[in-house]
């Protein structure tokens, strides 16, 4: 801000200044999981001057999720591969595995060994309506 004395950003009252030179550009970066208000005040002597804004993030949704067998049965075990591509996140949570980073747009694959007897695999991302989540059965021919 060209002129102030001081600047802060909000939420987070973060003070954009690098040393005693107050930065008349700069940038922010976060990851929104709700709306959120942020407001920056530029300050000079007894005078502030403020500006805001709002910003909504947009939602998370699972676009196609899959689960299949990719190996013959071994000792009671046997490989499974989930394809599956979201939107509008970083990361999802897959039943019997938990939190997986991935890279939104993009069919993710992602294989792990499982008992026979497991059969229901469920998909999970949470926007700002809460969680969303879509389950798939392995068929009868792949358990």
């Amino acid at each position: 801000m060209f002129g102030a004395d001081s600047c802060v950003f909000s939420p987070g009252d973060t003070a954009l200044e690098t040393g005693n030179a107050i930065q008349d550009k700069g940038g922010y970066t976060a990851t929104l999981y709700r709306r959120t208000q942020y407001t920056l005040t530029a300050v000079r002597e007894e005078e502030q001057v403020l500006a805001s804004v709002e910003l909504v993030p947009m939602k998370a949704s699972i676009q196609s999720f899959k689960a299949r067998v990719t190996s013959p049965v071994k000792d009671e075990m046997r490989e499974v591969t989930f394809c599956f591509t979201v939107k509008n996140t970083h990361h999802v949570y897959l039943s019997r595995i938990g939190r997986i980073e991935v890279k939104a747009g993009e069919e993710q694959k992602v294989s792990r060994f499982f008992d026979c007897s497991v059969s229901r695999f469920t998909l999970s991302v949470e926007n700002e309506d809460g969680l969303v989540q879509v389950t798939d059965v392995l068929e009868e021919a792949e358990r």
